[in-house]
């Protein structure tokens, strides 16, 4: 597209076939943020931006970053109702969020003994969509090095 459309900026453009986690932490270490500054656009297919690749943005402290966090196709629909997630999603969600504090923020945990004495735990989600984003809003702003 840019080749026919904007033949003039092929020069100043790279394209890069990598995986963008590995990609982006690299590139950033490597520039001077001293000097210059950059805006980054994620717009991943599922849940694949590790929050290292944040960290690794936001340590620059020059680039301007916009996700579009797969929120539809990802968290929510990754999160059940009345069980904790599977463990590989639950890695998943930890390795996105940035810290594990998501289980006890989204999920209760319940203990009852019935009638004959048995112990019987539950799990119920206790969160909507809303404040699923509202935390992965916080844990940027506060794990932020700003």
């Amino acid at each position: 597209m840019v080749k026919h459309e904007l033949p003039a900026l092929l020069p100043r453009c790279e394209f890069v076939h990598d995986d963008a986690n590995l990609w982006l932490k690299a590139w950033c270490a490597k520039q001077n943020w001293r000097t210059q500054r950059a805006v980054v656009f994620l717009d991943p297919y599922g849940m694949s931006v590790d929050w290292a690749t944040i960290e690794a943005i936001a340590k620059t402290q020059a680039i301007d970053l916009w996700v579009l966090f797969p929120f539809a196709i990802g968290a929510n629909r990754m999160m059940p109702a009345d069980v904790l997630p599977e463990k590989d999603w639950g890695v998943i969600l930890t390795k996105v969020f940035g810290t594990v504090d998501w289980i006890n923020r989204f999920y209760e945990r319940k203990s009852r003994t019935d009638l004959f004495g048995v112990q019987r735990d539950s799990v119920t989600k206790i969160v909507g969509a809303d404040e699923i984003l509202e935390f992965l809003s916080n844990v940027y702003e506060w794990r932020s090095p700003m």
